[in-house]
């Protein structure tokens, strides 16, 4: 069987569940990320989506990723325009019949999941969830009436068992080449120093010296002390592209404890990815109605605008 793996926020080949099954299931697969060329178009403020901080650890991030993926015997290329359109473009060329991807969480990437599936309908679909601690068949039953609170949802979930990380050690498929796709651009000379760095590699290297500082015991009384790089875990970039997966950071967690001892700054750690794990399926439910001005309740709230008050 022919493949395709659409790398979005999962940036990673450790505890890749998508990637796990692709090898596993196909022959040939191919490997490609998708820059969307609405991330370079100026806002009503002159902003753009990708800022050059961000874009900077996205290709940190791509780069390492495609160093991982050679040991599988594996090429990642890299599109830029319309994501459906790329796709549906290489599923054509390449006569694919099985797409992977991980499960979007977010209204425009299920937006551009669905307009693949309208062009492609013979092309074969599998969504699973690796970018989230639990899977779709255990959410499942909380939808109909999903939890409005994080306190209802955490007591319904905090007895759900977690998968153990997988992993993707080797592979018999052979690596299908896009055509003209590129590969990852490799982090230039003059690169803009900041604290982070993209990539599967420096976020397992940040994951494991966290836990070994013993940080982690404190973590409820310095959290909130933003500007100081040893107060918070600071896993959130790594986890935003899914370099790491909350998966790893919680298995990271219960060693820890298991080693160290469990205190209420490790249960604190334990409700924030429980935070993350919220929203993402928060947002999966009630979708753009989050994002509208009467919010998910239908009802518009009173506002007043006074200029003289705005101007000062």
């Amino acid at each position: 069987m022919r493949g395709l793996i659409w790398f979005r926020n999962d940036l990673r080949v450790r505890d890749n569940p998508t990637l796990l099954a692709a090898t596993q299931e196909c022959d040939a697969l191919a490997c490609v990320y998708c820059m969307d060329a609405r991330w370079q178009q100026q806002d009503r403020f002159g902003a753009r989506p990708l800022g050059s901080y961000r874009k900077q650890f996205l290709q940190e991030s791509l780069s390492s990723l495609q160093s991982e993926l050679e040991g599988l015997g594996l090429t990642l290329r890299v599109l830029s325009g319309d994501p459906a359109e790329q796709i549906v473009a290489v599923a054509d060329s390449l006569q694919v019949e099985t797409l992977y991807l991980s499960r979007p969480a977010g209204t425009y990437e299920r937006n551009d999941l669905a307009r693949v599936i309208t062009a492609r309908r013979d092309l074969r679909v599998r969504s699973l969830d690796s970018a989230t601690i639990f899977t779709r068949d255990q959410i499942d039953p909380l939808r109909e009436s999903f939890p409005e609170t994080f306190s209802k949802f955490r007591r319904q979930v905090k007895s759900l068992p977690v998968r153990t990380p997988v992993e993707c050690t080797h592979s018999r498929t052979d690596g299908l080449v896009v055509p003209g796709g590129t590969g990852p651009h490799e982090p230039s000379a003059d690169r803009v120093e900041i604290e982070f760095c993209g990539g599967e590699t420096p976020a397992h290297r940040h994951l494991e010296d966290y836990f070994s500082s013993g940080r982690a015991s404190s973590y409820k009384e310095t959290r909130n002390a933003l500007d100081e790089a040893s107060a918070s875990t600071r896993f959130s970039p790594w986890l935003a592209l899914g370099c790491l997966s909350p998966v790893q950071v919680l298995h990271s967690l219960r060693a820890y404890e298991s080693s160290c001892g469990a205190n209420d700054s490790t249960d604190w750690i334990w409700f924030e990815l429980l935070w993350r794990e919220f929203f993402q399926w928060y947002e999966e439910v009630h979708g753009p109605r989050l994002f509208a001005f009467e919010g998910i309740s239908g009802v518009r709230p009173r506002t007043s605008y006074y200029a003289q008050r705005y101007r000062a």
